[in-house]
């Protein structure tokens, strides 16, 4: 049952973390690239809710088999330290940590800075003027943003965990 549970969270960790990849480093700016703005911000509003529901179910089943694992392997919970491995040599609290986090912040911006950057955009006549809207939106755009890139980055982090967990197991 572990070996499932680990896969897993191998093959949702990839996937969240290389689709996250995509949305922010190759599928938007290319958008941007070669619509005109505003036309290419309604095509990206297009993507937003079903990559909102991707980042909540990768989120969830994430977070609760990294806790499996983590359990699975340190039965007495959350003594040492953040890396401490348990007693077959690989899986620390440092996973169940991020993965919480990447989980609280998909949530978070999910059900509360899309909801309100969207009604936003809706009321803007056009991204090529100011108006109070667009910077609230712009504002809201940072947030979501910067929140996006810790997602990925923890994503990355624990990418590169895992090698190091795998090539710690091969050693030993």
């Amino acid at each position: 049952m572990l070996k499932v549970v680990e896969i897993v969270y191998r093959v949702v960790l990839s996937l969240w973390t290389g689709a996250m990849i995509y949305m922010t480093f190759v599928a938007t700016p290319a958008i941007f690239a070669h619509l005109p703005r505003d036309q290419a911000a309604a095509a990206v509003a297009v993507l937003f809710p079903p990559t909102i529901t991707l980042g909540y179910a990768a989120g969830v089943l994430l977070f609760l088999s990294a806790f499996v694992l983590y359990r699975a392997e340190s039965p007495r919970a959350w003594t040492g330290g953040l890396l401490a491995p348990g007693a077959s040599g690989g899986f620390g609290r440092l996973p169940v940590l991020l993965t919480g986090l990447m989980l609280a912040l998909s949530l978070y911006g999910g059900l509360l800075i899309f909801p309100k950057a969207e009604s936003l955009r809706r009321h803007i006549p056009s991204f090529d003027t100011e108006s109070p809207q667009r910077a609230e939106f712009r504002r809201l755009h940072g947030v979501s943003s910067g929140m996006n890139l810790v997602v990925l980055s923890c994503g990355a982090l624990l990418l590169v965990l895992q090698a190091a967990r795998d090539a710690a197991r091969r050693q030993g």
